[in-house]
């Protein structure tokens, strides 16, 4: 597998859901948005399913789920034969417009260089009033915002700039809900496992082994992250 969600290292830590707070931030999400029973939902980069599953069999909801990694979409499928699991790029998404009542964007949007598409995706694809759903990293005011590089996948920006991307893209933001504490613990829990914080940077940058420790902060130095759940209505 390639990119951060195929690191055995990252993987060993985040378990199936492969990110920071699990599903106690898709309940609280959940909590918030009320939706009824016949609602539909899309997971846009839902890695091996573990959000799909969980909408699926503990909430009894419609879901379905696509991820670019076929590595990650077939790992789901064999764990769970019976969740709607595709391959797709998500900047172009295969479905007609206004079908979901609520999509999901679980700790991804931060990893592609192409938000405004994929925000512009997600407006389409959602019914009027819709919502979008995102947890994710977010560069610190102070810090410096974590952009492209030629080593490093994450792609965290100032809250204040990805609020105006949702904002351009046809959503008013109705939640905003700082989980930091949920990010420091996932840093101590691979800290605990693996004795090293530079690891994980390595690891956020493609590294696999203790080996490659060496260049593994070098495109983080200078940003303080932080970690946010942000719910946004689909307004026109």
């Amino acid at each position: 597998m390639n990119g951060i969600y195929g690191n055995p290292l990252f993987c060993q830590v985040a378990g199936t859901t492969l990110r920071p707070g699990g599903l106690k931030i898709t309940e609280r999400a959940l909590n918030l948005c009320r939706f009824s029973k016949d609602a539909v939902f899309l997971d846009i980069g839902c890695g091996c399913g573990g959000t799909v599953e969980f909408l699926q069999k503990v909430h009894g909801f419609q879901c379905e789920g696509i991820d670019p990694s076929k590595e990650l979409v077939s790992s789901g499928l064999r764990r769970c034969p019976d969740l709607r699991l595709g391959v797709n790029a998500c900047d172009a998404l295969p479905y007609d417009g206004k079908r979901f009542d609520g999509v999901f964007m679980e700790c991804t949007l931060s990893l592609t260089p192409r938000k405004k598409q994929r925000l512009s995706e997600a407006h389409r694809v959602l019914k009027p009033k819709g919502r979008l759903i995102i947890s994710d990293l977010y560069a610190h005011e102070g810090s410096s915002p974590c952009a492209s590089s030629t080593s490093s996948e994450i792609r965290a920006f100032h809250m204040e700039t990805l609020r105006a991307f949702i904002e351009a893209a046809g959503f008013h933001i109705v939640h905003f809900e700082d989980f930091t504490p949920v990010l420091k613990a996932f840093v101590a829990s691979f800290i605990l496992e693996y004795g090293s914080a530079e690891l994980l940077w390595n690891t956020l940058n493609g590294g696999t082994s203790s080996d490659e420790v060496q260049c593994g902060s070098t495109a983080f130095r200078g940003t303080q992250f932080g970690y946010f759940l942000l719910v946004a209505e689909r307004i026109s």
